[in-house]
């Protein structure tokens, strides 16, 4: 078996333990098919695009693309003019933690599978109209150099 599963479940596992206080996202490739309950508080690890490069000594590495979305609930009354500054301030800080965590391998937990990790920078606050529920979400970036045995 490749490292590809067990860097995936590491990083679920790392998530998880990361943001106890939120949700795993369903569907975190598209946010609107995704229930309230999902987004009030959310992530979702979403897997990107990958290239090979040559590595040393019988082995391989490539660099794979992943991002965490991260959703915060907007809750507003008609007259509030400052309703998205916490929900984006909580982006913001979740995004830090994350880059904290990850940017040390060792918080990862499999540095013998991973080269190296990259922050690859963050989306823009994106703001998602669910009817009566609305929603800030942020993605957050990384490349992940995976190494493999030939």
């Amino acid at each position: 078996m490749s490292n590809v599963t067990t860097i995936y479940n590491t990083l679920l596992t790392s998530l998880a333990s990361l943001f106890s206080s939120r949700t795993r996202i369903a569907n975190p490739y598209s946010i609107e098919d995704n229930t309230v309950i999902f987004l009030k508080k959310g992530y979702g690890l979403k897997i990107g695009s990958s290239s090979v490069g040559e590595g040393e000594f019988c082995t391989y590495v490539y660099d794979l693309n992943v991002s965490v979305t991260l959703t915060n609930q907007v809750v507003k009354l008609e007259s509030s003019t400052d309703a998205h500054d916490d929900p984006v301030k909580e982006l913001l800080e979740a995004s830090n933690t994350l880059q904290d965590a990850w940017l040390d391998g060792n918080q990862i937990g499999i540095e013998s599978s991973i080269s190296k990790v990259d922050f690859n920078g963050t989306s823009e606050v994106n703001f998602v109209n669910a009817g009566k529920n609305n929603f800030v979400t942020m993605d957050v970036s990384f490349i992940i150099q995976i190494r493999e045995d030939l």
